[in-house]
């Protein structure tokens, strides 16, 4: 697939400039193995207190009654995302990765044809991103609940080092990437595991375990070194600074770098899926969930048929008109010569 050189988001056919970053930088052809789905993510949740939008910078980190508390990065009270929250994120999020590409038919051929029911195949073919969102006027609307909405895009998750793809291996409770620059693990959420199978684990800064250096800490209405309590002036992009009075390497959190922003800005994050989704498995059954060992012998109504039947229906109403007409006025004249008798 066709990627951003600086970002790894899929390039839409008609796009100059990258949905993820940007950038115009020329795009990459880049590739994945066959079975695996990779999606970047900037996911969004209404807060129940100020009712307004707050970042969801990764997966969750914990649990508490069967949901995840994120706390909201413009008032500080914490919302719960439930189980079922997280269920149709990951399921939307592995159904962009593998359906929304310029082929009508998704990242891959399905034994059935899903090409006319595939609800991304428009949006696939302009572009490499899509809109997930409670009202239609700000995206594509029925596939996460409405009190939540998403940015989503396929891509490749590329090395800073080199721009290649990176490779991924999970153990021991981590999803490992390994590039030029060495290896990184990320935590892996076995509740999330559970919930959509397919999932493999998510990069995000949120969840990794190599992470460098201290944590730079909001102080009293600033950004401080994390080492030596030095004031650092932020724009509210850094995810790493490098402290210039001792020298030490500061990781920039979502919660700083959110105060920093003034309007909290979602991260993108990057979700890792094996093998085609459950979307494209409804799709392939014509809507009904479908078991890998049953036969599929649905296939949509080939588009051929239906201009044939418009056709027949255009046909009809172009005789019909005119013989209406034709008989109203016999009737007409009928009465009318009754009426002079």
């Amino acid at each position: 697939m066709k990627v951003c050189g600086q970002c790894g988001v899929r390039r839409g056919p008609r796009q100059r400039s990258c949905d993820g970053c940007g950038s115009s930088l020329a795009p990459l052809e880049r590739s994945l193995p066959e079975d695996l789905r990779c999606v970047a993510v900037r996911l969004e949740l209404r807060c129940t207190a100020c009712d307004r939008w707050t970042p969801v910078d990764g997966p969750p980190t914990g649990w508490t009654a069967g949901a995840a508390q994120v706390a909201c990065a413009r008032c500080g009270v914490s919302t719960a995302m439930s189980e079922e929250h997280w269920r149709s994120v990951l399921e939307a999020a592995h159904g962009v990765a593998d359906l929304l590409a310029p082929d009508p038919e998704g990242a891959s051929v399905s034994p059935v044809a899903i090409d006319a029911i595939n609800p991304f195949a428009s949006e696939g073919a302009i572009r490499g991103s899509v809109q997930l969102a409670p009202l239609a006027v700000e995206g594509l609307v029925g596939f996460l609940p409405n009190d939540l909405r998403a940015w989503m895009a396929p891509g490749v998750l590329l090395s800073p080092e080199d721009r290649q793809p990176v490779g991924f291996e999970v153990r021991e409770e981590m999803l490992r990437t390994n590039d030029a620059s060495g290896v990184r693990r990320y935590a892996i959420d076995r509740r999330c595991v559970e919930l959509h199978p397919s999932l493999l684990g998510a990069v995000s800064d949120e969840v990794e375990r190599d992470r460098e250096g201290t944590v730079a800490v909001i102080g009293a209405e600033q950004v401080v070194c994390g080492s030596c309590r030095a004031r650092f002036v932020l724009d509210g992009s850094e995810h790493r600074v490098r402290c210039s009075r001792c020298g030490e390497l500061n990781q920039i959190t979502a919660a700083v770098r959110h105060a920093a922003q003034g309007e909290p800005r979602p991260d993108t994050w990057w979700l890792v899926f094996r093998g085609p989704s459950g979307y494209r498995r409804r799709l392939e059954g014509h809507g009904a969930p479908m078991q890998p060992q049953e036969e599929r012998v649905w296939a949509p109504t080939p588009h051929r048929d239906r201009v044939a039947q418009e056709r027949l229906l255009q046909t009809a109403w172009a005789l019909g008109v005119p013989l209406v007409a034709l008989g109203f006025a016999g009737v007409l004249s009928v009465l009318v010569a009754l009426l002079r008798g």
